[in-house]
């Protein structure tokens, strides 16, 4: 993947309308029955949607428990990212944000945003009891990465539902990976 690319395609977001940002095909994240091997990952790859990619990552300062993301500074909240082309993500990204119950149309949503976040990649050896058909979802998920290390990680933006105050509780500390939500 050229990641660069994906900075590049930021440039452009901030410079959009609000009404426009949403559109716009960066890689989505996800921490529940979203990811590989759970109930939901049929709507992040199917006969209709082709995903190019699909990496282990971890999300700063925000923390999968059980199907919910709060907020935990200095956490490293288990995510996995998949990667579309921009007709594969059209097609996957309206049955995804149905089942979050999101409309980009909407001020009032089910209790999601789709916020747009700094994410980190994992290398694909990366072994965890977090990923894999028995893996944990309904508790608590923090790898425990130290903030002194995140940076060792490759970062792109990514897409992720996230609640309001989850977001706005990021929002509050310095390093926060929140790059845009619309309150």
């Amino acid at each position: 993947m050229k990641f660069k690319n994906l900075w590049k395609m930021y440039e452009r977001f901030q410079k959009a309308s609000n009404k426009e940002k949403y559109d716009f095909p960066f890689p989505m994240a996800v921490f529940g029955t979203l990811r590989k091997d759970y109930s939901n990952s049929c709507l992040m790859r199917n006969r209709n949607v082709e995903c190019l990619a699909h990496s282990k990552a971890f999300i700063t300062h925000m923390i999968p428990s059980g199907l919910w993301l709060d907020f935990k500074k200095d956490a490293t909240g288990v995510a996995e990212v998949y990667f579309y082309d921009k007709l594969n993500w059209k097609s996957m990204i309206r049955s995804v944000d149905g089942l979050e119950g999101f409309n980009k149309h909407s001020d009032s949503n089910y209790g999601y945003n789709r916020t747009l976040v700094r994410i980190h990649l994992l290398p694909k050896d990366f072994k965890s009891n977090f990923y894999g058909k028995n893996s944990i979802l309904y508790s608590d998920r923090d790898f425990g990465i130290l903030e002194s290390c995140w940076e060792q990680y490759v970062s792109i933006p990514a897409w992720i539902y996230a609640n309001t105050e989850t977001n706005v509780n990021c929002l509050k500390l310095k390093n926060h990976p929140i790059l845009w939500f619309k309150e």
